[in-house]
């Protein structure tokens, strides 16, 4: 009796000792996360910490699959200094597809929600119709408890598609199955229940907690609602998925890729700086931080999806630089960390400035007599076209570079290029029509109708640009922007940008 007795402490004391070792080797285990599989509570095999200024990522991986070593859930707290935080939910189906059980607790009762699932007036009206209809809906839910908030975005299954190309770059695309709503509230405790069906693979949602009211009326969700539905409907802790264009590959009419240029957030940041609630900041950090994680080792970002046209036209594949992508990007990142005050960050601009340079000193560039245009799309083999929005984009970025760091090298690139527009003002204006032309052919050629509003405010803002550096207007450019307010008449097309207000119309979407 004695030696069961003293066999049964040992195995006690052994059990302790290795959970001590366990709760070492993952930090802390989170006491606000709680996976249930198979009618057992499971601990993460793995925590991980990223820092990112002011915002700290939790990371907790479970394995609750016993047969592999696969990665089946990764859930990550996303924590910002004023203790608010979001949680992103990413599974992937075990080898046993019983269902598995989040939860996270909720602190008092329900007295308040709001849900939005309607369709919403496009953020961009003059953008270009879609020519596939998005699977996704618009659905997002807030709900107000006696002590505390949550917001919570779509809860998604998908599939990877995701293809090498032919320099083994992955094509990332994302193939969306269905959207669900399997959300209980109970007990004090808010559970998201996981069930794949046989075909499917992924999983993913995201929510976002406050111990305050995220929005003080439904009127301020719905404004929220309205951007989200563009900018943060589909979120992971790095990534914005949006529906996929006609000329992706692997393609299908459900796809979904990385769009860094609704991930740079505009609409986000401008609601940041205009009205600077908890939510928006919130937000903006999040963004931040998303952008920051998704950021190439040599500081840019990368479109990583095969562009068929990019392809058949210039053998580029899915790893590419996108100039007026980084030129939104950094411009959205740079904003953010004024306002968030990360005043370190904003050295940065100089990353994209002497980029930018450098591609001109190394030939990725089309000659105008004596001067040149920088191409639109990089991947450092191919040679592109030159569009005007483009080139305008890269112009103005020199000259902002050049206000925020006094590089004179920057000046003179940007001076270098304006001449290009200058001497090519007769090829940009259709003599026939007065319509202003898309872009500049390798061969010399100019082709296409130009955008309706975004090359407008590109244009605008180059001569508020020069007026703060202190050079003239440029005629040609005075002559482009007539063109194109002309054009915007006849198409009833409202001018609600102004030169005082510029920089929030810079990089609209058509």
């Amino acid at each position: 009796m004695k030696k069961t007795k003293l066999i049964s402490i040992f195995f006690l004391v052994f059990a302790v000792i290795a959970l001590f070792f366990l709760i070492d080797k993952i930090g802390n285990i989170p006491k606000d996360i709680t996976v249930n599989f198979q009618n057992k509570k499971h601990l993460p095999i793995s925590k991980e910490k990223i820092i990112t200024e002011d915002v700290l990522d939790e990371i907790y991986t479970y394995n609750l699959d016993v047969k592999t070593e696969e990665e089946i859930i990764k859930v990550t707290k996303r924590i910002f200094p004023n203790d608010d935080y979001m949680i992103f939910i990413e599974a992937q189906k075990a080898n046993n597809s019983d269902p598995i059980r989040v939860s996270l607790p909720v602190d008092g009762k329900l007295k308040r929600q709001y849900r939005l699932d309607n369709s919403v007036e496009e953020i961009y009206p003059y953008r270009k119709p879609r020519a596939l209809e998005d699977p996704l809906s618009t659905r997002m839910d807030y709900l107000q408890f006696h002590e505390a908030s949550l917001m919570l975005g779509p809860q998604i299954y998908y599939n990877d598609i995701s293809e090498a190309d032919e320099d083994g770059h992955i094509s990332h695309v994302l193939d969306f199955q269905r959207e669900v709503k399997q959300v209980e509230i109970e007990e004090g405790e808010i559970h998201f229940t996981i069930d794949f069906d046989q075909e499917e693979e992924h999983y993913s949602t995201w929510m976002m907690f406050s111990e305050e009211g995220l929005f003080e009326n439904e009127d301020d969700f719905r404004d929220a609602h309205a951007i989200g539905v563009d900018e943060f409907r589909w979120i992971t802790p790095s990534s914005l998925w949006s529906h996929g264009l006609t000329t992706i590959h692997p393609s299908s009419e459900t796809a979904f890729i990385r769009s860094l240029v609704r991930q740079s957030g505009r609409s986000s940041s401008i609601k940041l700086a205009n009205q600077p609630t908890r939510f928006w900041e919130n937000m903006s950090r999040h963004q931040f931080v998303s952008l920051e994680l998704s950021r190439n080792e040599d500081g840019l970002w990368y479109s990583d999806y095969i562009s068929t046209w990019l392809q058949n036209n210039y053998g580029i594949g899915a790893h590419y630089v996108d100039s007026r992508h980084n030129d939104n990007i950094f411009r959205g990142q740079l904003r953010r960390a004024d306002l968030l005050g990360y005043t370190e960050y904003l050295q940065e601009v100089a990353v994209y400035a002497d980029f930018l340079l450098a591609m001109a000193e190394e030939g990725f560039v089309i000659e105008v007599e004596d001067t040149y245009y920088i191409i639109d799309y990089f991947n450092f083999e191919h040679k592109t076209h030159v569009s005007l929005n483009h080139a305008l984009s890269i112009i103005n970025y020199l000259y902002d570079a050049y206000l925020q760091t006094a590089n004179e090298k920057y000046l003179a690139s940007a001076e270098d290029q304006l001449k290009a527009i200058e001497k090519m003002e007769a090829d940009w204006i259709n003599s026939e029509d007065g319509e202003v032309n898309y872009q500049l052919n390798l061969d010399g050629t100019v082709s296409a109708k130009d955008y309706n509003l975004v090359t407008y405010y590109d244009l605008l803002y180059t001569q508020k640009l020069r007026e703060e550096i202190s050079l003239e207007k440029s005629l040609s450019i005075e002559n482009i922007l007539k063109a194109k307010e002309d054009n915007l008449q006849k198409l009833d097309i409202v001018i609600e940008g102004n030169m005082e207000n510029v920089e929030d119309f810079i990089g609209l979407i058509e």
